[in-house]
């Protein structure tokens, strides 16, 4: 019995730090817009962004995912 939980307990921690590696990896690697704080009043900050391109399309009814799609065709 001694074994067993062990063994879960390793599991788990080990899923728990995999997990951890995975949430930080992601983050550090997804792309954010350049910008400069111009102003900060405690946990408020004004900021201007660098110029950016954006791409948007729209959707009739509940299409659910279905616009995301175009912006790839």
């Amino acid at each position: 019995m001694k074994v067993k939980t062990v063994t879960i307990w390793f599991v788990a921690a080990a899923l728990i730090v995999g997990g951890s590696i995975l949430t930080v990896g992601l983050r550090a690697s997804t792309e954010s817009a350049r910008y400069k704080v111009l102003e900060k009043s405690g946990k408020i900050e004004i900021r201007q962004y660098a110029e950016h391109l954006v791409a948007a399309t729209s959707m009739s009814g509940a299409g659910g995912n279905s616009s995301f799609g175009r912006l790839f065709r």
